[in-house]
């Protein structure tokens, strides 16, 4: 439905695209989520790939190679930062707007280099974990840093059942075997606590292969005489690692200083519990059960090979005799029933990692503004974004001029009852929310605009809003997408890199969800679904002004009394043109539903433990109800009801005049612009939110109705007929 052109280009990752890597992950990460809310190219840092016009992520998700820094706003650079003397892959990046960099070292010191490099040629740092904001600081790094924590795509894993134990007890690593990943180590705590014990092995496996580095550490295992250790190296599709690491009974690492660490976040989302040195990136994992954190015991120096042989900074050791301990000690947890009890709560930490969580604070990095427009889902806690760490950022940027891409959506009111106005806004909520680059979704229920729209044309249902009430969604709801009522009140605000949506009905989506084939909707397999995922969307972004969810917590405390809760829905005839056979049951036809449903359920006539709540616009209804049922019935009494001299008329019109619209009170209000407020829409929420709150519904076909069934998807639906 969404219909963004958002070409070409705003942002630009500059990274290495071989994706099977840890920097390239830092890529994809970048990569896939900015694109969910701008425009985005792809630079490689590999010179072969620059001449391929598109780069197609893990994720399937295809990105164009940047060709030219015109129109760029946004670079990240998402490589190794700094890789030697001959390393000049920072040059890539754009040289205006606003310039990101993602440094991740395993030190406690950065090059001086980085320093300088940071300083000049960066806007803003964003750094995987907590502990490298001080890293950075301590090693005279200026300009502003925020945690960022590195997004993987571990949803796949998330979802994935408890893994099947095997006949042995499977430790397991994924890492690099360069020494600074204490491979050596956890192969020599390994030997220590458990030797050659048949029922126990070890599994080592590294995409990377270092000069020298597979050979060691295969040179260890025959010294220490190990007959129950794997090493496997290269080759491992994102399928077979997950495979490979879902055998694993325990996920083991313990090396020497970490930037993030990315295994132990795919273990812990499988539930897998963990064996880590206590450094860096692993140190704020360790409050879930089934995290073993090994405290280091010696500093010692960091030298990087890969980095002109340089020592930079310092690294931390675990002790081998603590490393084993702790293996043992995690081995006879994992087998306990604890560790079945807790493997959601491994899941949880581990989602707090996962795409979907951090979509928006990656988003926020690049525009503060979209802070707060997302929260149909949880966010990450690892993720901060101080606003004034990114306002300093700013002011160091290279003026750009406006985004072009568009990032909104807005649903304008239309010639319609308030529920149908409502759920025509409500239903493109729910489905344009699943759109990842839609942040957000707004009303424009401003009356004067309303009114220029309808210039020429008589409004035949409208009413509930007067041209000095403005945006009126703001008198009956709090504003939407952490918005101000003054900004729900601008149309610059409004419609600020909004598109209005090509269809206000949804129709595309949901072509029975009003007026005449709301009766397919309530009689379709799949309504109970729809209902649960409408509610969610509803619970989490409608909120009621506090005078009016007062009124109705007060009204359903007063009346309802812990009591089962008919409640009856009764329209005036004049709908008969909304109903399938264009019918409608007589309010007689209610009352004795409702005295038959109650007999079905042991209900006595006398009873105190079942009432009736009623909403009507026929004030004869009602009284016919308090006829039938005394003060079992409850209903609000200040509501604009037809009197008996307006239905008298309608009682004498002929069967073709009574199936035209103009004779609800909706109707006869609409004629005259002097009537038009907000007190009609009041009074119709008030009656559907606390028809809401009852047990059972009994209905005809009605905005109102559908609008209930998705406000407490539990409520029984009772459709009623004319021929009962």
């Amino acid at each position: 439905m969404t219909t963004f052109d958002n070409e070409p280009p705003e942002v630009c990752i500059v990274g290495r695209c071989d994706f099977s890597t840890g920097m390239g992950a830092i890529t994809v990460a970048f990569a896939e989520l900015l694109s969910r809310s701008f425009p985005t190219c792809l630079l490689p840092t590999e010179p072969a790939l620059r001449s391929e016009n598109t780069i197609t992520l893990p994720t399937g998700r295809v990105l164009p190679v940047c060709k030219t820094h015109d129109g760029i706003k946004a670079s990240v650079f998402a490589d190794v930062f700094w890789n030697g003397s001959y390393d000049y892959n920072y040059g890539l990046v754009p040289q205006k707007g606003l310039r990101v960099a993602y440094p991740c070292l395993d030190s406690d010191a950065v090059p001086a280099r980085w320093t300088e490099l940071l300083n000049t040629w960066f806007d803003i740092a964003a750094v995987p974990s907590p502990h490298l904001e001080e890293v950075l600081r301590r090693s005279g790094v200026e300009i502003p840093i925020v945690n960022l924590p590195l997004a993987i795509d571990i949803e796949g894993l998330l979802a994935e059942p408890k893994p099947i134990p095997g006949p042995k007890f499977r430790i397991g690593s994924i890492a690099a075997f360069h020494r600074r990943k204490g491979t050596d180590l956890l192969i020599k705590a390994f030997a220590q606590a458990f030797g050659n014990d048949p029922n126990t092995e070890l599994v080592l496996h590294s995409n990377l292969a270092f000069t020298g580095a597979v050979s060691r550490v295969e040179e260890l295992i025959d010294k220490l005489g190990l007959s129950n250790v794997t090493v496997s190296v290269n080759g491992l599709s994102v399928q077979d690692k997950n495979k490979l690491l879902a055998s694993f009974d325990l996920f083991a690492n313990l090396s020497l200083g970490e930037g993030f660490s990315i295994g132990p976040r795919e273990a812990l989302a499988l539930g897998i519990p963990a064996v880590l040195s206590d450094v860096g990136g692993h140190r704020h994992l360790r409050d879930s059960p089934g995290v073993f954190l090994v405290e280091p015991s010696s500093t010692l120096p960091a030298r990087y090979p890969e980095i002109d042989n340089m020592i930079i900074g310092f690294q931390q050791a675990v002790s081998v005799d603590d490393a084993a301990a702790a293996l043992q000690r995690a081995r006879g947890w994992a087998l306990s029933e604890e560790k079945m009890k807790t493997d959601h709560l491994r899941k949880e930490l581990a989602a707090a990692f996962s795409f979907s969580r951090l979509s928006a604070a990656y988003a926020e990095l690049i525009k503060p503004e979209l802070a707060g427009l997302r929260s149909t889902r949880p966010r990450s806690p690892f993720a901060s974004q101080p606003k004034e760490a990114r306002q300093a950022a700013a002011r160091r940027t290279n003026a750009v001029g406006p985004w072009s891409a568009r990032s909104g959506l807005v649903v304008p009111a239309h010639d319609g009852g308030f529920f149908s106005i409502f759920n025509a806004y409500f239903s493109n909520l729910v489905w344009e929310l699943r759109d990842d680059r839609v942040h957000r979704i707004l009303p424009d229920w401003d009356v004067p605009r309303f009114i220029e729209r309808h210039r020429g044309k008589s409004v035949t249902s409208f009413c509930y809003g007067a041209p000095s009430d403005g945006n009126f969604w703001t008198k009956l709801f709090e504003p939407m997408f952490g918005m101000s009522e003054e900004e729900m009140n601008s149309a610059a605000m409004l419609y600020d890199r909004a598109e209005v949506v090509p269809d206000v009905f949804n129709t595309r989506r949901e072509p029975n969800l009003t007026y005449i084939h709301a009766y397919k909707l309530y009689s379709s397999p799949w309504f109970g679904r729809m209902r649960r995922e409408y509610n969610r969307v509803f619970r989490e972004h409608i909120k009621l002004q506090p005078s009016i969810q007062d009124y109705v917590d007060r009204f359903s405390e007063k009346n309802f009394k812990e009591r089962y809760m008919f409640a009856a829905h009764v329209r005036h005839p004049g709908h008969l043109i909304e109903q399938p056979d264009k019918a409608i049951a007589h309010v007689d036809h209610y009352i004795d539903r409702v005295k038959g449903l109650a007999e079905q359920q042991g209900f006595k006539k006398s009873g105190k433990d079942w009432g009736i709540f009623l909403a009507t616009d026929q004030q004869r209804t009602v009284d016919r109800f308090v006829d039938a049922f005394g003060d079992r019935v409850s209903y609000i009494e200040e509501v604009r009801r037809t009197t008996a001299v307006e239905d008298a008329k309608f009682d004498k019109l002929s069967a073709e005049e009574k199936n035209k619209e103009g004779h609800q009170v909706q109707h006869i209000v609409a004629s005259d612009r002097s009537m038009w407020s907000t007190k009609m829409a009041e009074e119709v929420i008030r009656d559907a939110f606390i028809l809401a709150r009852c047990n059972s519904l009994l209905h005809v076909t009605s905005n109102i109705s559908t609008a209930v069934a998705y406000m407490n998807p539990d409520i029984e639906m009772v459709y009623c007929t004319s021929g009962l």
